[in-house]
């Protein structure tokens, strides 16, 4: 009897074991099929009872998704509660399209109204083929939105940036149009950055593409960083020419984390180490700082392709003085760079072959060119 006792014991402990080993399975986080914030620092998400789902934003306000049937849970007095999965999206901001085009091309067909540009001027196919067939209307520029048209659209989620978040949210939520509400320009990493594709995903039963994209973004990561490991680390800088000054990345940006990952030396990599946005410098302590510098890459917004160096530099003739510069070592961005958030990996493998060139001799460079010395 006592040995018939500790088999049974025994078949039931194991089997616990076996099911908390299934429910940690979860591909990117939390119990299987559900999302979690890894790296994200400026959103959560997290799963209540009755299939309900909270997700905190990019300005910490909370959204209660609530499926068709269930009760509303108490206790969340504050949240905006979605009904439902909703079905027809409003997007401000060009990232926001690469977010989506990550989750299948059947997202898009639930987006009817788009921010920023407008018919045959963005570079995500799914929006512009979808502009071209009347299904996605150019609702104006964040700074001027036709608000009726959303309205009129039947527009159920609106997904806005962070920047837009003091003149642009208060007016959907007089309209009483649910938001939410993107600061994955605020993220400090990578990963931090591409993992928004998860808050979209939360309202739109995507889960399972999001997990499969980040995990797969961070072995690509860790592949790229095993590459590179043991090599020299060439000193880089980066910025983009306006108003007579240069925007730089401070160390406390994703874009200070690409060269970390493609073992770089970025010369801002201790200026402004807490803010994980951009700040304006002088082109004298610009220059002061790139003189070391063997790679510039230029940051442009938009579609302009430049024909040589001339054209970045006219009004910067310091600048233009630079080594990396004169030298013939300066990359620009693609038009398509800031909407393909959702390749960032790739974009970073497309940074480790630039500065390490014969450690990547099979890598195609895709999201950025070389800009011919004038």
């Amino acid at each position: 009897m006592k040995k018939k006792a500790i088999l049974v014991l025994t078949i039931v402990l194991s089997a616990v074991f076996v099911l908390a080993g299934c429910t940690s399975q979860a591909g990117s986080g939390g119990k299987k099929g559900e999302l979690e914030a890894l790296y994200a620092k400026n959103f959560s998400i997290e799963y209540l009872d009755d299939g309900v789902i909270l997700v905190v934003d990019g300005k910490d306000r909370q959204t209660l998704l609530v499926p068709d049937g269930a009760k509303t849970p108490t206790g969340y007095d504050d949240a905006q509660v979605i009904n439902g999965k909703p079905e027809k999206l409003f997007i401000g901001s060009t990232t926001h399209s690469s977010y989506l085009r990550a989750l299948g091309d059947d997202t898009f067909d639930k987006v009817v109204g788009v921010s920023t540009y407008d018919v045959g001027k963005g570079q995500i196919e799914q929006i512009d083929s979808r502009m071209a067939a009347g299904k996605i209307k150019f609702m104006g520029k964040n700074s001027a939105l036709d608000y009726e048209a959303l309205v009129s659209a039947g527009v159920d989620l609106a997904f806005i940036s962070y920047t837009d978040y003091d003149t642009v949210g208060p007016k959907l939520q007089e309209l009483g149009i649910p938001f939410i509400v993107d600061s994955s320009g605020l993220e400090t990493t990578v990963l931090g950055r591409m993992e928004y594709t998860k808050l979209f995903a939360a309202f739109l039963g995507k889960e399972t593409e999001a997990n499969t994209q980040i995990d797969n973004a961070a072995k690509h990561l860790e592949e790229i960083k095993k590459s590179v490991a043991g090599l020299e680390k060439p000193p880089v800088v980066g910025g983009y020419i306006y108003d007579g000054q240069v925007l730089v990345r401070g160390g406390g940006s994703y874009m200070a984390d690409i060269y970390n990952i493609v073992g770089a030396d970025y010369v801002y990599k201790d200026f402004e180490t807490s803010d994980p946005g951009n700040s304006y410098v002088t082109y004298e302590d610009f220059y002061a700082r790139g003189t070391t510098a063997k790679y510039f890459f230029y940051e442009p917004m938009g579609k302009k392709v430049f024909a040589n160096t001339g054209e970045i530099f006219e009004s910067a003739s310091l600048v233009a003085e630079l080594p990396a510069v004169t030298a013939g070592n300066v990359w620009a961005f693609q038009p398509n760079w800031f909407q393909s958030v959702d390749k960032l990996d790739d974009i970073v493998a497309d940074y480790a072959a630039i500065v390490h060139p014969d450690a990547f001799k099979d890598h195609q460079i895709t999201y950025m060119y070389k800009v011919p010395v004038q």
